[in-house]
């Protein structure tokens, strides 16, 4: 039942947001005419492209962990900032 009333909530809040964010915006881009966008618009998608970059950034993380993991050297083969 909690579940219930905070995804009812929830999407209460959300509506209000994109209600409140529906008017037009001018965008000015770099190369071409400014063009005119809703700016909900505008909000999700660099939202989205935030997103996608942290899970891009996560992956690469988590590959290079796992190589480093598999490598065959051990730690005391890795050079470390004394040896500079």
């Amino acid at each position: 039942m909690i579940r219930l009333a905070l995804l009812i909530g929830s999407t209460v809040l959300l509506v209000a947001f994109v209600m409140m964010n529906m008017h037009l915006v001018t965008l000015n881009v770099v190369v071409g005419p400014p063009v005119q966008i809703r700016l909900i618009f505008l909000l999700l998608t660099a939202f989205f492209i935030g997103l996608a970059l942290s899970w891009s950034f996560k992956a690469i993380r988590k590959t290079r962990a796992r190589r480093r993991a598999r490598s065959p050297l051990s730690r005391e083969d890795e050079p470390s900032l004394d040896d500079l």
